[in-house]
């Protein structure tokens, strides 16, 4: 782990000159006397703290470079969540699932982390007034962060929309910092970046297609749906009739979107 710490290339996110050491690292950001820079170097300070701690107890040997495009990615995901409140005032989130209208369909989408090795995608697309039509889950290899397992989600979730010719979708998560990056997906370079642009692509070949953000409470479904157990790249759908765990809940989602 020696050799990260003096990588250039995560000194060059501090514009500090890498150092020999990390209590040298330190230092040097705190001369700095930017509270920004030092509140970004602690978070990612924190991941390869936490990367080094997996190699030596845990027997995980990922790549240096890999380990400090991580640590980047996990940075990103930091800075945008800080963001949450200056971008999107939560009275405008719907705290409560809403009902599609005329000819359009809902498909709310989650990610959880299964395990050390992998990750559940979870869907529930459903038509107007709240009729079910699939739910879906899938288990995968990897996701770097919270935010790429929610895009590896999106993209799930929108295959499947093609694949039934789902057509004016309203995609909706809970995940705010991906909505507002498949608004701008042309401008992301990274991996994340192709995924958003496949999702965006996808939403516009079904039609009127759009995207939201909603709080956790009206996301539930899909949240239940991702603790799903599927075997490792296997993908588990319901078609037309729901699996008894999320019964309550679409009948709940129901009930609160005919509420006065």
């Amino acid at each position: 782990m020696s050799r990260i710490w003096r990588t250039s290339e995560v000194a060059d996110c501090f514009a500090v000159q890498p150092a020999t050491n990390s209590l040298q690292w330190v230092k040097r950001v705190m001369d700095l006397g930017d509270e920004d820079k030092l509140e970004k170097w602690s978070v990612l300070m924190w991941f390869l703290w936490k990367e080094r701690n997996a190699q030596m107890f845990n027997g995980n040997n990922l790549p240096e470079d890999e380990i400090v495009m991580r640590a980047k990615y996990y940075l990103d995901d930091y800075r945008t969540h800080q963001q949450r409140e200056h971008t999107t005032p939560l009275n405008q989130e719907p705290e409560v699932w809403e009902q599609s209208g005329p000819g359009q369909f809902k498909i709310n989408k989650d990610a959880s982390f299964a395990e050390p090795e992998g990750m559940v995608l979870g869907a529930v697309i459903r038509g107007q007034g709240g009729d079910f039509l699939l739910a879906a889950a899938k288990k995968v290899v990897g996701g770097q962060s919270v935010e790429m397992g929610e895009s590896l989600a999106a993209e799930f979730d929108m295959q499947l929309a093609k694949h039934f010719n789902v057509q004016n979708p309203c995609l909706e998560s809970d995940c705010l910092s991906f909505i507002q990056k498949l608004s701008r997906s042309d401008e992301i370079q990274k991996e994340m970046g192709i995924i958003c642009r496949s999702v965006h692509r996808m939403l516009k070949e079904l039609g009127n297609g759009s995207s939201r953000h909603v709080r956790r409470t009206a996301n539930e479904a899909a949240h239940l749906t991702a603790q799903a157990k599927p075997k490792m790249n296997e993908t588990v759908v319901w078609l037309d009739s729901p699996p008894a765990f999320l019964l309550n809940e679409l009948q709940l989602d129901c009930i609160m979107a005919n509420a006065d």
